[in-house]
């Protein structure tokens, strides 16, 4: 007797299932040809199907990749009058897409539903976006796997906020696009970053902005630390990637004033600005830093500035880094920074200037570094000067300039020969003795001491004596600043 009832409760149950018509869970083609595809982030996405509320749903989930992690789960239960399944998936925090599969069975009827779960990855173009200085919109593309937010960053000295963002929008899978307008640019050269970010992801794209139209007389305040010097003037190519527009655009500039730091990243602009014959310029440095380091105040917006030019070595702080306007033709007029406390070996090598004035915080000069300029005509040294060292060749020039004044705080001259190369028609020299370096007599025409005593004391001296003419100050002389002929 009880072997014929399970037979008969089994034959019920076979008879039931079979009688359960076929399922069509009518999920949507997109579903049931591609599969569902999730962002990084977690996520749950809910499906419908119509079938009998005493059916019993089977649900099983394949983890084909990452099966390790347990990130495909599902819930499948019957509310107000449909069955709901509900797939779920766990934050991706791995460098690779997550697959998998669910299958839900109901009777007779079955599907599989492909899952994809994308890895928080945004892909973006990695160089900087040049703007005219004009005003207008740009449109940047990227490929997110799920939309993402966005924010313009702008330095900290920056006090303008030239750049607003549209709404973002989806315009194929994967691929969005933000609409970024910008203001005219009606001053120097700017740098914003457009900071694309996700759950665990976020990539920048870097913003600059041409400089205005420049003026023939311009100031440009520049970072403390340097580097801002570039973004300020439009540098901003390589060499295979410079504007015309762009080096034209600096060359319209024939008075620059340069107030705030300069280092290394600023050299090859500064170059470029006096390289020229055919533009004569005149450069102000005198509230400006020469400073020995590599800061790059653009760095975290992802700007590194182009460095073709200039191949010279920075010494120290407050150092003219030698070479540093080597072959600068287009250089007429420099006023040097007034805390310089040296000259790098030929950094006015071969350059236009007809004058240049040495500030009294200056304690070197290296080898070279005034040689090869024709039109050289004067260099003043301060009177209240501290220099202390000279090369053999560091006042060297090709033709004699006018005069010359050495103060009283040179110690010596070159390490190896203990003299100096000197062309010049007047030598002002500071000394109440017979100094232990010596000049090279025969470039030099006349030889002031600053008493008249001292006259036969330097004629004596079988080097000092071989100048021709020795005579005391002038009068009118020591009440001038300079150390040269006013």
């Amino acid at each position: 007797m009880k072997k014929l009832l399970i037979f008969i409760f089994c034959s019920l149950i076979l008879t039931a299932c079979e009688d359960e018509p076929e399922v069509d869970f009518n999920f949507p083609d997109d579903i049931i040809n591609k599969g569902i595809k999730f962002g990084p982030s977690y996520d749950v996405k809910t499906l419908y199907f119509n079938a009998s509320r005493k059916s019993e749903p089977k649900v099983s989930v394949e983890e084909i990749t990452h099966t390790y992690e347990e990130w495909l789960s599902t819930q499948c239960y019957y509310d107000d009058g449909k069955w709901i399944l509900r797939i779920a998936v766990s934050g991706n925090d791995k460098n690779s897409d997550r697959r998998g599969y669910v299958n839900l069975k109901v009777g007779k009827s079955m599907t599989k539903i492909t899952v994809i779960q994308k890895f928080d990855n945004i892909t973006i173009q990695t160089q900087p976006q040049i703007l005219p200085n004009t005003g207008g919109e740009l449109k940047i593309r990227f490929i997110s796997a799920e939309k993402p937010k966005v924010a313009i960053n702008y330095p900290a000295q920056s006090n303008s906020t030239w750049c607003s963002l549209g709404e973002i929008t989806e315009v194929d899978e994967d691929t969005y696009e933000v609409p970024v307008s910008y203001k005219e640019n009606t001053t120097y050269g700017r740098i914003a970053k457009l900071w694309i970010t996700t759950g665990r992801d976020n990539k920048g794209f870097t913003i600059v902005q041409r400089p205005k139209q420049f003026d023939e007389s311009e100031i440009i305040k520049t970072d403390p630390k340097g580097g801002s010097l570039p973004i300020a003037l439009g540098y901003t190519g390589d060499k295979s990637g410079f504007e015309l527009s762009d080096i034209n655009n600096i060359h319209r500039i024939k008075h620059l004033t340069i107030e705030g730091g300069i280092n290394e990243f600023d050299l090859d602009v500064l170059r470029l600005f006096t390289k020229y014959e055919r533009f004569p310029v005149t450069l102000d440095l005198s509230k400006a830093t020469f400073l020995r380091n590599y800061i790059n105040p653009y760095e975290s917006f992802g700007y590194t500035p182009p460095k073709v030019e200039f191949d010279g070595l920075m010494m120290a702080d407050n150092y003219i880094p030698s070479q540093m306007f080597y072959f600068a033709q287009g250089l007429v007029k420099c006023i040097l920074p007034e805390n310089t406390i040296g000259i790098g070996s030929r950094a006015f090598y071969s350059t236009s200037l007809t004058r240049i004035d040495i500030p009294a915080s200056v304690v070197q000069i290296d080898e070279h570094a005034f040689r090869g300029n024709y039109s050289l005509k004067e260099i003043n040294i301060d009177k209240s000067s501290r220099l202390e060292e000279l090369n053999l060749t560091a006042l060297s020039t090709s033709k004699p300039v006018k005069a010359i004044y050495l103060p009283s705080t040179i110690t010596h001259g070159s390490p190896n020969t203990n003299s100096l190369v000197i062309k010049t028609n007047k030598l002002y020299l500071d000394k109440t003795e017979i100094p232990e370096w010596r000049v090279s007599w025969n470039t030099v025409d006349t030889l002031y001491v600053p008493d008249e005593k001292l006259i036969e004391v330097f004629k004596a001296d079988p080097q000092w004596g071989n100048i021709p003419v020795i005579l005391a100050w002038p009068e009118d002389w020591k009440s001038t600043p300079w150390g040269g002929d006013e």
